[in-house]
């Protein structure tokens, strides 16, 4: 079964990613993640989600635990519906959000979700309540950039608490309004000292102090107290590297485009362009907190979404060098992302490995 999922993987991906404006490839890919993802019985939380689903269910009350997570996990056990059930219905709102998102900001969906897919589609399938909220979230996003609606920033607001219904630090996005208050220069000049000031007392009682005021109490001290989500300082310094990769290679990219002839289409894709390179430099907030705990890391890997739609909006442009050298910056751009996920969560098995090898409907068809 592996090694099956593994082609059929491989192929939607390259099928996806060089036929960039197909419709059915689009489709196919989307389709095969959805299965993955909704039929998957095995991974490294698959059983911790589950055990979650009956406690929830039968009314066992957990103080500090999303409420919205909570709250479905007992409607959907009061129902008399086991948890693979439940995980369809579940997967299938994140992967409307994801189409929904795609739809809305990409003009070459099939390219941006191949991306996607590589990394870090297959983290979130084990992490769901993050994907869950990171769909809102991106979701939530396209209010924000609307400059035309007045109630713009409430209802992105209104998202990142909805999001927070199913991981709390869904809170920490609530710091991209910042990007609507200032230009991308302004902006790193606001930022960079923040960043440094805050990295210089990380582990100091103030940054702590500050933090425990935002979470309930057992988030704090399961993150920030109880040492289970520290990893090595090479890790974590590895981990700001790959962060600040990211807004290089977005700066490259607009820098060369604001070269070029402007068209309105390409003042559109450059305006976009600019918003997301904003919210990565805003998501820089977190690399103090790296150093306590790294779950926060995820911060950054939830708007991977943004940085690829960002990058294969221009891939519509002739063949022409700066066509290639945008695909050169986006196939190593992925590529060290999936070399990161291999080499520090060193996990390739229980992530990769179980949702390929592991899956009722392809069990049906193929054990």
């Amino acid at each position: 079964m592996f090694h099956l999922s593994l082609i059929i993987s491989i192929l939607l991906f390259m099928y996806a990613f060089f036929r960039k404006e197909s419709k059915i490839a689009y489709t196919l890919l989307f389709i095969w993640m959805f299965i993955l993802f909704a039929f998957n019985y095995m991974n490294a939380d698959y059983m911790m989600y589950e055990r979650q689903y009956i406690r929830y269910g039968i009314g066992e009350q957990f103080y500090g635990v999303e409420i919205l997570w909570q709250f479905l996990c007992k409607f959907f056990y009061n129902m008399h519906l086991p948890y693979s059930i439940f995980l369809i219905f579940y997967s299938s709102i994140c992967m409307f959000l994801l189409n929904k998102s795609l739809t809305k900001f990409s003009k070459y969906k099939s390219l941006a979700l191949s991306c996607f897919f590589a990394f870090p589609f297959f983290l979130e399938v084990v992490q769901i309540r993050d994907f869950m909220a990171i769909c809102i979230v991106i979701f939530g996003l396209q209010f924000l950039y609307n400059d035309q609606d007045s109630h713009g920033t409430l209802k992105y607001i209104l998202c990142c608490f909805i999001a927070t219904g199913f991981h709390y630090i869904s809170l920490f996005y609530l710091f991209l309004i910042i990007v609507k208050k200032f230009d991308l220069k302004k902006l790193c000049f606001f930022i960079i000292p923040i960043v440094m000031f805050l990295t210089v007392i990380a582990k100091s009682n103030i940054l702590l102090s500050i933090i425990s005021h935002f979470i309930p109490i057992s988030k704090f001290e399961a993150y920030f107290v109880s040492g289970n989500w520290q990893v090595s300082l090479a890790i974590t310094l590895l981990s700001i590297c790959l962060q600040l990769f990211v807004i290089v290679v977005l700066s490259i990219t607009l820098n060369y485009y604001k070269k070029r002839p402007l068209t309105l289409e390409l003042e559109k894709k450059i305006q976009f362009l600019k918003f997301v390179l904003k919210c990565n430099l805003v998501l820089l907030l977190a690399v103090p907190i790296y150093f306590y705990t790294f779950e926060f890391t995820r911060v950054f890997r939830g708007l991977l979404l943004l940085d690829y739609i960002a990058i294969t909006n221009f891939f519509d442009l002739k063949i022409t060098y700066g066509n290639v050298f945008t695909k050169c910056l986006l196939i190593s751009f992925i590529s060290v992302l999936f070399f990161v996920l291999i080499l520090y969560v060193n996990v390739f098995d229980k992530t990769i490995g179980n949702i390929l090898k592991y899956n009722s409907l392809l069990d049906l068809f193929f054990k």
